[in-house]
């Protein structure tokens, strides 16, 4: 299957076009066609709809939840429809979670992260449970992590975070005498993954009674809604701790901000490569500008439309 030239081009490519992708007028004019059946311009159609406060496309995303579709858009439309997705869209997320496989699971937490919604934390632990790679254990660990965990500079892993590892695995039979078994066995454990699931359930709870609904959205262990989520970008990046090794856990803060609020964040790279002081600046712009005013705190937005 041909990709489409906007996709090419660095569309939902979070070092390049991200959301602010060019469409050419062809690709204009097949995006609204109703015989249009490339996935990558549904998906097109289903965002643009988005940035104009229509919500409703996001429930076909789920088609590109699950199966081969010779492309790479599973992970991505998981991704974007925790940015642009309503509640019940949210809860196709969650099937995914409960149905796997782990690479899909791993994208779906993501997916929830990227909502932040807190009801969504208790399904990303059982997702979190039903993994079986360690990977899958500690990607998924993190993005609970990024939702419940203060921490104080991008490479401070939090008391979640450091946990997010830790899981029980079955060695199988023909392993457990093994160097191999007896290493796993040290390296995971029943009361480690319970340590780790008990963490969270903590903080859960204690964020559920400071928030006046569990659909509040929540980031780095508080109640956050755009200006709060954008504060905590600015910090990040601000901290004295900050050097250009930490970059690769700046692009899915763009994705974040950008989504919420709409705002061009193409300049944060240039060829792929973080421009810090320009983060900065569009970020502190944006903090000092009247725009803070129009959002609710702990509500979700995409390209500043409230998602209800």
């Amino acid at each position: 299957m041909i990709i489409p030239g906007f996709v090419s081009r660095g569309a939902f490519n979070w070092t390049k076009l991200g959301y602010h992708f060019h469409l050419s007028e062809d690709e204009k004019a097949q995006i609204f066609s109703e015989k249009a059946t490339d996935p990558w311009l549904d998906l097109a159609r289903i965002v643009e709809a988005a940035k104009i406060g229509d919500f409703s496309p996001a429930k076909n995303l789920i088609r590109y939840f699950q199966g081969d579709h010779q492309t790479n858009i599973n992970p991505v439309a998981l991704l974007v429809a925790g940015d642009i997705g309503r509640q019940e869209d949210l809860e196709s997320l969650v099937d995914v979670m409960r149905r796997g496989p782990d690479g899909l699971r791993i994208y779906a937490c993501q997916g929830a992260r990227n909502a932040g919604s807190l009801w969504l934390v208790p399904h990303m632990l059982a997702a979190w449970r039903l993994c079986s790679g360690s990977d899958a254990h500690e990607t998924i660990g993190f993005a609970i992590a990024d939702m419940l965990d203060p921490i104080a500079s991008l490479d401070d892993l939090g008391f979640i975070g450091a946990m997010a590892g830790h899981h029980e695995v079955d060695v199988g039979e023909s392993l457990v005498s093994s160097d191999i078994g007896r290493l796993a066995r040290r390296l995971s454990s029943e009361s480690s993954a319970y340590s780790f699931a008990r963490a969270v359930y903590q903080r859960y709870m204690e964020l559920r009674d400071q928030c006046e609904s569990e659909e509040d959205t929540v980031w780095a262990g508080k109640k956050s809604g755009v200006v709060e989520f954008s504060e905590h970008f600015l910090k990040m990046l601000s901290c004295g701790s900050f050097d250009i090794t930490q970059a690769p856990l700046v692009v899915p803060l763009r994705e974040k901000f950008e989504a919420m609020t709409g705002m061009d964040c193409t300049g944060f790279y240039r060829e792929g490569r973080l421009v810090h002081g320009e983060v900065v600046h569009v970020l502190e712009k944006f903090l000092a500008s009247s725009f803070g005013n129009e959002y609710q705190a702990g509500k979700r937005y995409f390209f500043s439309r409230r998602i209800a």
